[in-house]
């Protein structure tokens, strides 16, 4: 995920893909059944969508990833979650 963030806001990240790192991040907290590590994949990938202008996706992924801070009780990245929206 932090990968994700890296080719997100840095030019120099050549040949990586932002959406990609942030989604087999998602991948990897599927499959170790970690469900509060998806809040912040999630978080990027709103963001990612936002800026792309796909609005519909930007807002799923943020509540979704909202809802998952809340439930955790991650009043911290929740308050990202919710500058991101």
């Amino acid at each position: 995920m932090r990968l994700g963030h890296v080719c997100h806001i840095s030019p120099s990240a050549r040949g990586l893909d932002a959406e990609a790192c942030y989604r087999r991040a998602l991948e990897m907290c599927d499959e170790i059944k970690v469900t509060r590590g998806r809040a912040e994949p999630l978080m990027g990938l709103a963001l990612v969508h936002a800026m792309s202008n796909d609005v519909a996706h930007a807002e799923k992924e943020a509540a979704e990833a909202l809802e998952i801070c809340r439930s955790a009780g991650d009043e911290w990245l929740a308050g990202f979650v919710q500058i991101a929206m």
